[in-house]
């Protein structure tokens, strides 16, 4: 967000010949202009079309160079205006700016400033470096920290010293006085070198001119969600990723999940009386015999204790093959929700005669289709998927079948 507006004839000086060369890569046309005003008063911009002037990677709006990514007046598209109490970040009208920038008032207009690496702006509002200096984590500089990088302005794309060593500044002071509202570019649109913190630069994440889209912020010179955090190049949920839990690499043991940042194992209300490892059909599961430590699920409802009955055993819940669950219906929100890994159509669907089947095979002679369950209907809408254990025979449709006239169950869970 390298700034806005141009007064071309106020940074050059009257009767000045606009060349190339002076516009630091932007390309003119020879304009003479009257010599009437002072330097520095204000004066009206050149409409571009009449001065022949480009303004490179800005947008022209009215004669002007503007960046229409941080200009309140022209946000998105030449005329878009922001309401009275909004800044425009990224291009959109916004009540606050992002978290790693602040909102100045520049020539009476809000824009949000990053106070890190503005020349105009280094450290605090209206703080300007002099001729010649870089803004680096908030303070005027001759060259870039180290851990910073020296790019080389507004759209270039690339990187004046991927060391983030100094800079000769030979051109780094050129408009450096006309107000830029960002350290990469001034009131004359001419591209600046800047310094940039490659690792947490929402405008150059990872690579110089490399923005984050709005609302997302640059961790470790990546660009994630505001919930997430990079881990080994990755963007992850540290507040619920049981590998990555509270923290990059922390993972939980198996049998624990990750909720607010904290390993704990997965709550179900089963009771685990017995299991067995058990091969059906081809498949490799862990035949489980449980009870009921109470009629009400410890999660929303039973089929979420289900599916963390198996999670607790470093398993998938499993249930009506793959040919049911790819719809969108209750079939497939036991997939889509539960985790469910029906992967063949071996169990059924109803999958409790698949269910019981594996389980006599396992040594659980007294298995049945009325006791025995897995993953069938899922719906919550439907109330399949319930928070209290029915007590009918047969009523359990979300997890076929086993209700509380039963001392005991058995189901089966999908080794990984």
């Amino acid at each position: 967000m390298r700034n806005t507006y141009v007064h071309l004839m106020a940074l050059f000086g009257a009767a000045t010949t606009v060349t190339a060369a002076s516009l630091g890569g932007c390309t003119s046309v020879e304009t003479a202009t009257p010599s009437t005003l002072e330097a520095g008063t204000p004066q009206t911009p050149i409409p571009t079309s009449e001065a022949g002037v480009s303004c490179g990677a800005l947008a022209t709006c009215g004669g002007e160079c503007v960046d229409t990514k941080n200009d309140p007046a022209n946000c998105g598209t030449c005329g878009t205006k922001c309401g009275a109490d909004q800044v425009c970040s990224k291009g959109a009208c916004a009540t606050s700016c992002p978290s790693s920038q602040v909102k100045c008032d520049v020539g009476g207009k809000p824009l949000c400033v990053t106070l890190d690496s503005d020349r105009q702006h280094c450290g605090a509002c209206g703080t300007a470096c002099a001729s010649g200096e870089l803004c680096s984590a908030g303070k005027c500089a001759l060259s870039c920290q180290a851990s910073y990088t020296l790019c080389s302005g507004a759209g270039a794309g690339g990187d004046a010293g991927a060391d983030g060593g100094g800079s000769d500044a030979g051109d780094s002071d050129a408009g450096a006085d006309a107000g830029a509202s960002d350290g990469g570019t001034s009131d004359a649109g001419l591209a600046q070198p800047y310094c940039a913190n490659l690792q947490t630069s929402e405008d150059d994440c990872g690579a110089c001119g490399n923005a984050c889209a709005l609302g997302d912020h640059c961790s470790s010179g990546v660009c994630c969600a505001p919930s997430e955090t990079a881990c080994g190049g990755v963007c992850k949920n540290t507040a619920s990723d049981p590998a990555n839990c509270g923290t990059c690499g922390k993972a939980c043991a198996v049998g624990e999940g990750c909720s607010a940042g904290a390993c704990n194992p997965y709550p179900h209300n089963f009771n685990v009386l017995e299991r067995k490892d058990v091969t059906y059909s081809g498949i490799d599961y862990h035949a489980v015999k449980v009870s009921l430590k109470t009629t009400s699920a410890a999660g929303d409802t039973w089929c979420a204790d289900y599916m963390n009955l198996c999670r607790s055993l470093g398993a998938l819940p499993t249930g009506c093959g793959s040919n049911f669950t790819n719809g969108n219906n209750g079939y497939g929100v036991c997939k889509t929700t539960y985790m469910s890994d029906g992967t063949s159509n071996t169990l059924n669907c109803n999958p409790s005669s698949g269910v019981s089947a594996a389980a006599v095979s396992a040594g659980f002679t007294d298995a049945t289709s009325t006791n025995s369950f897995g993953f069938h209907f899922c719906s919550v809408g439907e109330g399949t998927c319930t928070k209290v254990w029915c007590s009918g025979t047969y009523c359990n449709t979300a997890l076929s079948y086993y209700d509380t006239s039963q001392p005991h169950g058995y189901t089966l869970c999908k080794k990984p």
